[in-house]
């Protein structure tokens, strides 16, 4: 069973239920509520990806270097890089032509890369009046979203 966008709702549900069904034995009322609380907070971060997704429509890393204030990536960062998609930043860098920063591609095939660390955009960067003008409350969702993905080391 797959669980993806564009799935029957029906099937989902039903299979869901079976699996639910006959792989849990938890009653406890507050293991229902924890996981309610993480699918509202799934679904919200998903929402907030897809804002800020709307936000980079028809952007290049090219056009968004120069916007960008912050001067560094830092290892760890996940950096966006427009068609290639998401990355995470493998050594930290200066922002600047003469620099490179080795990526990991997590949307593409290929694993490892480099490219030049002033076309580098980290997302966290984004996360700015100034960039996301209409979505305080998406922004917040991806700066916790991020600070979760950084204590994970």
């Amino acid at each position: 069973m797959i669980v993806w966008e564009g799935a029957n709702l029906e099937n989902v549900s039903r299979d869901l239920k079976e699996l639910l069904s006959v792989s849990s034995t938890i009653t406890a009322d507050s293991f229902w509520q924890e996981s309610a609380e993480r699918w509202v907070r799934i679904i919200r971060q998903g929402h907030a990806l897809r804002k800020l997704e709307s936000a980079l429509s028809g952007k290049t890393p090219g056009t968004l270097k120069d916007v960008i204030t912050d001067s560094d990536i830092r290892i760890g960062d996940v950096l966006w890089q427009g068609s290639v998609g998401y990355c995470i930043a493998k050594s930290s860098a200066k922002r600047s032509p003469s620099e490179k920063v080795q990526i990991l591609y997590l949307q593409k095939t290929s694993g490892t890369g480099q490219i030049s660390a002033s076309f580098a955009i980290p997302v966290r960067a984004l996360l700015t009046d100034n960039f996301m003008t209409e979505a305080a409350s998406a922004r917040e969702i991806l700066s916790q979203l991020l600070s979760g993905m950084a204590a994970i080391e």
